[in-house]
């Protein structure tokens, strides 16, 4: 059974890297996201999600 790295070898060997600059959506909208899970989770009770 090959390894991951014989896997991506194989996979990537003839590949072409393309570099991209600038920030990332997910880094531009974290801290949009991050906002609204700190507002629900103040809205919550306290024993919201804990294990029974």
């Amino acid at each position: 059974m090959p390894t991951a790295g014989a896997i991506l070898d194989r996979f990537l060997h003839h590949a072409q890297v393309i570099a991209i600059t600038g920030k990332s959506y997910r880094v531009k909208e974290a801290p949009v996201l991050n906002e609204g899970k700190k507002q629900r989770k103040s809205s919550e009770p306290p024993t919201a999600g804990a294990a029974s």
